[in-house]
């Protein structure tokens, strides 16, 4: 039990806050007003932060990328409203806590508190504990999580990877990461994404140095109005695709001091800032970037932009860099370059599906379109894939292959998905009944509806209009089963 210098009450061992006042209890009260007299001695020898002492050996916490259950319990993510890291001594450990800790030696503990908003996640040790190297999805999926107080007792130093480590928590509006220490980190893909009520993050002090991948970071965070990445070092950096894409909230991004002559994947990377009226992309090399589409589509606002320094040589469609940037008019766009225009015709005719499908998959550029090999039972679990069905191409277009959304060409028809929408299925026997095969923006379009996504080259899309073709005049020579 501990005393709350302020109004006296008694707490448990494991609350970092007094339950009666909300003073924390190991406030710095030194300079600061109180409610009641503190005597000096007490100032003095009272701890001035919840910082664990240098020297003291912490524990580390256990990996955890199931983003359904909590550190291999039975609790629900979604049943979380709060995460907090608290001080507790072994013997205080309430019962019903079982061990989170990475050498299971019940050095760390987790339990939960229910309260009238929901439960509690408590994480509890001694002196803190050590993130685990591998922090992937460790908070993501805590879709009803409102608030994370770290209370300074989880040190990030041994922290490899970041990647969706605060991702899909939809409901959480602000989070202090301040603190971290990301000198080791390599990994920070789709760290926040779908974050959609995240309003604010200071990440001012982060050690980018050693990071490598930064794709979908940002992606989706609607109503991020606050971004602090002012040191952010991205001279590693090879992969940017969709960093920023859906931040519609922010009015300003400050890139100036990005260094990106290793970036190899730029796509995307502003898609959606429709807040923004000017982005700094001057000091940008673009030198190693072979994929650059929809760099800053639908960026409604934006008057103001320099890429007269863009070095395009490896990038093979520039067309639509620009696409739904309706305020800036007749730009000159990239300076002395050629749009590459190359549209490869090829046939594809076959006298069945699964024949057409194998054709297309024999060339190097188009087999990338069947990339769920990875992901294959989660894919077909999310696009509700019949059973006794035969997949003939399975593509996930999701951000990093994480089987939210796609589309399956099967032996029975087309099963498609698009982000936060309802699996479509189109049969063979309906698809035969179009009159218009066609492409639109990172789609195919069957008499104006999209029957598959892909956010590739427009090469490869072009390749798969060509495909989609070629099975409709099949099917309208051949009656498949």
């Amino acid at each position: 039990m501990w005393k709350c210098i302020r109004c006296e009450k008694e707490n448990q061992d494991s609350a970092e806050k007094c339950a009666s006042c909300g003073h924390e209890r190991t406030m710095d009260y030194i300079q600061y007003r109180t409610l009641s007299k503190v005597s000096e001695t007490t100032s003095v020898n009272w701890k001035r932060t919840a910082s664990i002492p240098e020297g003291i050996e912490k524990p580390v916490l256990m990996a955890d990328e199931d983003s359904t259950t909590v550190f291999g319990s039975k609790i629900l993510r979604k049943n979380i409203r709060e995460i907090e890291f608290v001080k507790v001594k072994k013997e205080k450990v309430p019962s019903g806590a079982w061990d989170v800790s990475e050498d299971k030696k019940k050095t760390i503990q987790a339990w939960t508190e229910s309260t009238d908003k929901g439960l509690i996640l408590k994480i509890g040790s001694e002196n803190g504990v050590y993130a685990n190297p591998n922090c992937k999805s460790l908070f993501s999926g805590y879709s009803n999580v409102k608030k994370i107080e770290f209370n300074h007792l989880f040190d990030t130093s041994k922290a490899i990877c970041m990647e969706s480590m605060f991702s899909e928590c939809g409901e959480l509006e602000d989070i202090d990461v301040s603190r971290f220490n990301t000198g080791n980190v390599t990994d920070m893909a789709c760290m926040f994404a779908f974050d959609d009520k995240l309003k604010k993050l200071d990440m001012s002090q982060f050690d980018t140095g050693k990071v490598t991948d930064m794709g979908g970071m940002f992606a989706d965070c609607f109503v991020l109005e606050s971004l602090q990445i002012d040191g952010f070092d991205t001279g590693e950096v090879l992969d940017m695709t969709n960093m920023f894409q859906n931040c519609s909230g922010l009015k300003e991004i400050n890139t100036s001091g990005f260094t990106t002559g290793n970036v190899v994947e730029m796509g995307g990377m502003f898609g959606g800032c429709s807040g923004l009226k000017e982005i700094n992309t001057s000091g940008f090399d673009t030198g190693n970037v072979i994929n650059m589409e929809y760099i800053f589509s639908d960026c409604e606002n934006l008057v103001k932009i320099d890429t007269s320094k863009f070095i395009t040589d490896k990038v093979s469609d520039i067309t639509n860099l620009f696409e739904g940037c309706k305020k800036l008019g007749n730009m000159e766009i990239l300076n002395s370059v050629e749009l590459n225009e190359r549209k490869i015709h090829r046939n594809y005719a076959g006298n069945n599906v699964e024949t057409i499908c194998k054709k297309f998959l024999s060339y190097k550029d188009t087999e990338i379109v069947n990339n769920a090999l990875n992901n294959k039972k989660v894919l077909i679990n999310v696009l509700q894939i019949e059973p006794g069905d035969k997949i003939y191409i399975l593509h996930d277009t999701s951000l990093f292959r994480r089987g939210k959304s796609g589309f399956a060409v099967t032996d029975k028809g087309i099963y498609v998905k698009e982000p936060w929408q309802d699996t479509q299925v189109v049969y063979w026997k309906d698809f035969k009944k179009y009159t218009k095969i066609t492409r639109g923006r990172g789609a195919i379009i069957a008499d104006g509806k999209a029957v598959a996504h892909f956010s590739g080259s427009e090469e490869v899309l072009l390749q798969l209009e060509v495909m989609f073709d070629a099975i409709h005049k099949c099917l309208n020579h051949r009656i498949l089963g």
